[in-house]
């Protein structure tokens, strides 16, 4: 069984066991080279869908794993998404008026996203792109495309200013020491420094 034959065997067994979603195979673009085909789920009454990698379910399945075990996972994993998604304010990727509140700034390497890059207004600063995302909550961020700029009505250069005025209220900055970065705790990094 290849990836693709894995993944419509699930979504054909998920529609069977939740029966009130929709199911499909999916490509999922995102930033730095994550990109990757799996599955999105949404419940029928939701406008909202989860997105999921499964090719580490699909390594699990090749290295032996019990594929009944693998898909009650799966289902498992999905319920929990779409539950996430069901207090979606879909007016923060609808009104701009709400989204502009939640508008925050993420800097990403050019090399590697050239091709993504050209659905997503950016400002390029040197070989870096600084892109634009709603951040929805603490599990999910929209990134603002082309197609959701024209839906705005507003301007690249309107969209950069009135991020710069909402990122520091949403995400602000933060000067860290590298253990803290690298999650080792303060008594681990002295002991490596002495």
């Amino acid at each position: 069984m290849d990836y693709e034959q894995f993944l419509k065997q699930v979504t054909d067994d998920l529609k069977y066991s939740i029966p009130n979603a929709t199911i499909e195979i999916s490509d999922v673009v995102k930033v730095q080279g994550e990109s990757y085909r799996g599955i999105s789920v949404r419940m029928n009454d939701s406008p909202v869908a989860a997105s999921m990698n499964l090719r580490g379910a699909y390594e699990h399945l090749m290295d032996g794993a019990d594929y009944h075990g693998i898909l009650q996972s799966i289902h498992d994993q999905a319920m929990e998404a779409v539950s996430q998604g069901k207090g979606f304010d879909l007016d923060l990727v609808q009104d701009y008026g709400k989204a502009k509140e939640r508008l925050c700034m993420e800097v990403i390497p050019i090399r590697g996203n050239e091709e993504l890059l050209t659905g997503i207004p950016h400002t390029v600063m040197e070989d870096l792109a600084v892109i634009h995302r709603i951040d929805i909550d603490d599990h999910a961020v929209v990134t603002v495309t082309n197609n959701l700029l024209d839906h705005f009505g507003i301007s690249e250069e309107q969209l950069h200013a009135d991020a710069l005025v909402s990122a520091p209220e949403i995400r602000p900055a933060e000067v860290l020491p590298m253990h803290e970065m690298l999650g080792i705790p303060e008594r681990h990094a002295a002991e490596r420094t002495s």
